[in-house]
């Protein structure tokens, strides 16, 4: 089995941003982990993890929980936490918010 990355139609926006460093919070690996082993298989999940873990463009970043959630509280719109924290993380590493989430977007365009 090889894992391979593709873009959805429709996401072809995505595609710009493979040549890029891609920051990746734990909790967003571990969710998608979760999900390839119950909705397909383990050694798919296995296999992706694999490709994160050698492939230089992918970053792993340490995350702060007390920093995420004061700035999590202090955000009154209605988005999940994770939502939330990747935008902290986008701002704080002044990296690209990659995301179709217009909300996510616009809070992201609102504190940079």
């Amino acid at each position: 089995m090889t894992f391979e990355c593709t873009v959805k139609k429709g996401h072809a926006g995505a595609g710009k941003f493979i040549e890029d460093k891609i920051y990746i919070p734990y909790l967003v690996f571990a969710e998608t982990l979760t999900v390839l082993t119950y909705k397909n298989s383990k050694e798919l999940a296995d296999e992706f993890s694999n490709f994160i873990l050698t492939d230089q463009r992918f970053i792993f970043i340490n995350e702060e929980i007390i920093s995420e959630l004061s700035f999590w509280k202090s955000i009154d719109r209605r988005l999940s936490y994770i939502d939330i924290v990747l935008v902290y993380n986008a701002l704080k590493y002044k990296a690209k918010l990659v995301s179709f989430d217009e909300e996510m977007n616009k809070l992201y365009m609102k504190y940079s």
